[in-house]
């Protein structure tokens, strides 16, 4: 389980960002396997997101048997870029992603197969009321919960808002390299 925590003093505008690249996290049991918190400290001692002091990226990742009693990821005020990453037959509770208090998230080619959220209701990714998806593009969802016909009230995607924007179900490569200006191999004589 990683846990990230940052507090800040009121002014404090320092950013942290933490990456984690190519990296596999498989058959853990715990709560969360990735809980990322940004928090401000006011003196009344309330507790209040602040804007994004800590940016969480994921690139070429993957979560495979996870077992978690909330989400495999929660986001609370923090800022999660998730590039390539694959969520594969995982057990999660409440979502795979969980995102909070003020919380941002950007998806690309994010694929979640096989994954099944036990709570009646359950959503891929949930963002609350005060959350934003940024950017979500080219992601997909197959064989989860049972497919879009899961439990009642399912969102094979992102629930948002109150409402449930559904991945489609065509996944493009997530490993594919990013095209480069150069040849891949060189001129043949």
């Amino acid at each position: 389980s990683v846990q990230a925590m940052r507090f800040l003093d009121g002014d404090d505008e320092s950013r942290s960002a933490i990456s984690i690249d190519r990296c596999s996290f498989s058959g853990n049991t715990v709560d969360t396997t990735i809980m990322i918190k940004s928090i401000v400290s006011n003196t009344n001692q309330a507790m209040t997101p602040p804007s994004h002091s800590i940016t969480l990226k994921l690139d070429q990742t993957t979560f495979t048997s996870e077992d978690v009693s909330r989400s495999i990821i929660v986001n609370s005020g923090a800022h999660l870029e998730s590039s390539r990453v694959l969520f594969e037959s995982n057990t999660a509770g409440s979502s795979i992603i969980e995102a909070e208090m003020g919380a941002s998230v950007e998806m690309l080619r994010t694929e979640f197969s096989g994954n099944d959220v036990t709570n009646e209701g359950w959503s891929m990714v949930v963002l609350d009321g005060e959350s934003e998806m940024e950017r979500s593009e080219d992601n997909c969802a197959t064989d989860d919960n049972g497919g879009n016909g899961g439990s009642v009230g399912a969102c094979n995607g992102i629930f948002e808002g109150g409402e449930c924007v559904s991945f489609g179900t065509e996944c493009i490569d997530r490993e594919a390299a990013v095209p480069t200006a150069s040849p891949a191999s060189g001129p043949t004589l």
